[in-house]
């Protein structure tokens, strides 16, 4: 049986496949970080006095987003890692 984890306690839809191999975890976590980032620096280059405050809360709110999913994802990671080095085989 599969063990899913909810990535946000505030949105019951997104669930994280805790059972999925190491390295899928980690290409999912930076594929996630690096969306986020290559958002941020995209805003290095939009001109605040021509920008939408809108347009940038959007951008930087998905940013975020993108990021905590990925951080979380690694947080998994590592603890299966840590797990499999001392010889226990758990998801969690």
């Amino acid at each position: 049986m599969t063990d899913f984890i909810q990535l946000d306690p505030a949105d019951p839809v997104l669930h994280l496949d805790a059972g999925a191999s190491l390295p899928d975890l980690i290409a999912c976590a930076l594929k996630r970080i690096n969306t986020g980032k290559e958002l941020l620096n995209s805003m290095t280059c939009v001109r605040l006095a021509d920008a939408d405050t809108q347009d940038l809360n959007s951008v930087c709110d998905a940013a975020y987003r993108l990021i905590e999913d990925g951080s979380q994802v690694l947080v998994l990671a590592e603890r299966r890692l840590q797990r499999e080095r001392k010889g226990v085989a758990v998801n969690r």
